[in-house]
């Protein structure tokens, strides 16, 4: 968390990040509904590991078949963020907890790019995101 606060200091714009520590939370979770209705209704999400997601149920459905692989916590890294009008992007790392069926625990880094999109009550969504694996191929 220290360095989503970090981003808040440096970046303002706190209402943005209140939709990002749901996410997390939801993640932490394992709640793949509540991940979902973080995003907009049209949202799209881009794993570079998987086919393309394009509005909440295919969302829901690509975060429940995440959590069934195991996946267990988050944390989110900023390396940059901005911010123009109802438009917000982040770009970072993500560090990903994760326990394979033996219930070893292990860690996967990834850059992630995040988009919001201010709501017409003011509220932030995620518009799209997109992540891949933090290893040049």
């Amino acid at each position: 968390m220290a360095a989503q606060n970090l981003a808040r200091a440096v970046y303002g714009h706190e209402e943005a990040y209140a939709s990002t520590d749901a996410f997390l939370e939801a993640y932490s979770r394992g709640d793949a509904a509540a991940c979902a209705a973080l995003y907009t209704k049209d949202a799209t999400v881009l794993p570079g590991d998987r086919p393309v997601a394009r509005g909440r149920n295919e969302i829901e459905a690509l975060f429940t078949q995440i959590f069934e692989e195991g996946a267990r916590k988050l944390t989110l890294i900023p390396d940059e963020v901005d911010f123009s009008g109802s438009l917000a992007y982040e770009i970072g790392t993500a560090i990903l907890e994760l326990s394979d069926k033996d219930g070893s625990v292990f860690t996967d880094e990834r850059r992630y790019l995040t988009i919001l999109k201010r709501q017409s009550n003011g509220s932030w969504q995620i518009q799209a995101s997109a992540w891949r694996g933090a290893k040049a191929l």
